[in-house]
């Protein structure tokens, strides 16, 4: 196994975990269905998906909550994102269940600040930023027309918010089409209205700025979970895939890095 300490992979949408402080029964139905259902928030398997450690030995860091309770992929100083009692105007708590604005307060405190703490902490050259969804699922505006949906930036209040080169997304690309070439990977047109507090708050902003280029990443879970199957030997086909696409992009990132932009 190499040591790849240029690379920080973080998934922070797979957990099922409540927080310590929530009991199940706090829950709504739909609250339960959001955690644990095949159309959940949760990013199914995407802990074993982006698992590159065993083959990369880069730095990992997985959020151990579910983001139902804590999305820390939203800024946490807006707590009806990051520490929401609705997602999409669907409740997540039985009525007498809502934490309180200073219960929420204390949630992003305990736990989310210490999670960007372990982000700010990397070093190195490249952050992947790995998820996963589905067909049809209710955060999409559109069809999903791809297999993986890689993007460099957001738009926000009609502003693009840029996170990393395209020269290194386009790089990343083109050593996954050359994988996976019957799979259909899109460039930076899925999600891109959608606020990304990690991208925003670590990556990349131009020459001469302290941020690290982030890959983002979504990965269609039906390429090894479909219909309620999951497939462990297609899922690992794509992870040493990814992991491999990854590698071949850090070892020419400097050539590429020589002509960063802002």
């Amino acid at each position: 196994m190499m040591k790849e300490k240029n690379l920080l992979v973080i998934i922070p949408h797979s957990s099922t975990n409540l927080l310590p402080e929530i009991k199940k029964n706090y829950l709504s139905k739909e609250g339960r269905e959001m955690i644990y259902s095949r159309n959940a928030e949760t990013d199914w398997f995407s802990e074993k998906l982006y698992n590159f450690c065993n083959i990369l030995g880069n730095e990992q860091i997985i959020f151990p909550y579910s983001q139902v309770f804590l999305n820390v992929c939203r800024n946490p100083k807006y707590f009806d994102s990051s520490v929401p009692t609705k997602i999409r105007g669907i409740s997540v708590f039985k009525k007498n269940f809502i934490p309180t604005v200073n219960e929420r307060k204390k949630f992003v405190e305990k736990y989310s600040l210490p999670f960007y703490q372990q982000i700010s902490n990397f070093k190195g050259k490249l952050i992947f930023n790995g998820h996963t969804t589905i067909p049809n699922h209710s955060s999409l505006n559109s069809e999903l027309k791809y297999d993986i949906a890689l993007s460099s930036f957001f738009i926000r209040d009609g502003k693009k918010v840029v996170f990393a080169p395209e020269e290194i997304l386009l790089l990343y690309a083109n050593e996954l089409k050359k994988r996976f070439p019957n799979l259909r990977i899109g460039i930076n047109d899925l999600y891109l209205d959608v606020y990304e507090y990690i991208c925003d708050k670590f990556g990349w902003k131009g020459e001469g700025s302290s941020g690290i280029p982030i890959i983002h990443q979504e990965t269609n879970e039906e390429l090894y979970f479909k219909k309620g199957i999951f497939n462990e030997k297609e899922l690992d086909k794509l992870r040493k895939g990814f992991a491999d696409a990854l590698n071949e992009t850090l070892k020419k990132y400097n050539s590429v890095s020589l002509n960063l932009k802002s």
